[in-house]
């Protein structure tokens, strides 16, 4: 080989070493071709421009928190980041900016969630504001209903309660953002179940007692004096006895 030659081959691999030099510094700092975030394109941006396109597509939206038939929210944009820089940047560059003659080939997906950072201040600073960690609400025991004319006494059914304390509630919304969910129900996760249920047996048995007595009227024959005691005469002797006593429980008559 002569010295033509080795000059030409000599400054060949100059620029190919700073060619592939400049190559890494610039992936270092860029995104490599065939890059989406969400599927929308990210391909040669500076970091800077792909952090703000990974934001934009991680704070977009809200979440939804029901308990039983009230509603509370958080925007994304407020309780959510992409500050980490080891997060968002390891998933855009996968690897040594080094490798990028090979990067170069290969498909670069990014889901905006994998870089989020969930600001548990802001998200407890904005529900306390809507006041969802001093919600409480106690069960209500199945119980009888007032009488009345067409249908007797019912059965008014039980309600389930809530309460949650704040590090659980917490922990779940942190866990529905992460997810990228739009609703979150904590309704059933911290119902508080009544003492007397609907179907209550007892309360069942002391309910058709009482219909028994409300719904027949009664002749006394005392002599020759006859005496009648009316449905409705028994049904204000229940509730007078019902106000004064509310643990009373009826007599238990059977038809003869």
């Amino acid at each position: 080989m002569n010295r033509k030659q080795k000059r030409i081959l000599g400054g060949a691999a100059v620029v190919l070493c700073a060619c592939y030099l400049g190559g890494a510094a610039f992936f270092a700092g860029h995104t490599y071709p065939n890059t989406t975030v969400d599927g929308k394109d990210a391909s040669l941006l500076s970091y800077t421009r792909a952090q703000a396109l990974i934001t934009a597509a991680a704070t977009e939206g809200s979440l939804g928190i029901r308990v039983k038939d009230l509603s509370y929210s958080l925007h994304r944009k407020d309780v959510l980041g992409v500050e980490s820089r080891d997060n968002w940047k390891e998933a855009l560059s996968e690897g040594s900016s080094f490798a990028w003659p090979l990067a170069l080939f290969r498909r670069h997906e990014l889901l905006s969630k994998r870089t989020l950072d969930v600001h548990r201040e802001e998200v407890e600073k904005h529900l306390e504001e809507q006041g969802l960690f001093e919600l409480s609400l106690p069960a209500k025991d199945a119980t009888l209903s007032e009488f009345a004319e067409d249908a007797g006494y019912s059965i008014v059914p039980a309600e389930t309660g809530w309460s949650a304390n704040k590090d659980e509630i917490l922990n779940l919304v942190e866990q529905a953002l992460v997810s990228d969910r739009t609703e979150l129900d904590l309704t059933d996760t911290f119902a508080v179940q009544p003492a007397v249920q609907t179907d209550d047996a007892a309360l069942t048995e002391k309910m058709n007692a009482r219909n028994l007595l409300v719904r027949h009227n009664f002749t006394f024959f005392i002599g020759p004096v006859t005496q009648q005691l009316d449905s409705a005469t028994l049904n204000s002797w229940l509730l007078r006895r019902a106000r004064a006593r509310p643990d009373w429980i009826t007599l238990r008559l059977r038809p003869m």
